[in-house]
């Protein structure tokens, strides 16, 4: 199940591909962070929101670009930080 508590609290918004705000840059059409998550196992989702609650966190003004070909998230700063990339049984972090 994707976590929607930050559905609940209106910090995202996965209709609209925002996070507080933010537009995420999509290298595909109607690609979302959600739209990774789809089809992972609930432990996959969590750590994988987990790990973006954690770059916004450190970087709050990081912006995550979703390359659906790749299946990951990249985050950047001033320059590419770290990416995401849910997987069927782990979610990586580089």
């Amino acid at each position: 199940m994707i976590d929607n508590e930050k559905e609940r609290r209106g910090r995202h918004n996965a209709k609209e591909g925002e996070r507080s705000g933010r537009q995420e840059k999509v290298h595909a059409p109607g690609s979302t962070f959600l739209d990774l998550l789809a089809n992972r196992p609930p432990e996959v989702q969590a750590i994988a929101n987990r790990l973006r609650e954690i770059v916004y966190e450190v970087l709050p003004k990081a912006e995550q670009a979703i390359y659906p070909n790749w299946k990951l998230a990249l985050y950047r700063d001033v320059e590419a930080i770290c990416a995401i990339q849910p997987a069927k049984e782990h979610a990586s972090s580089t």
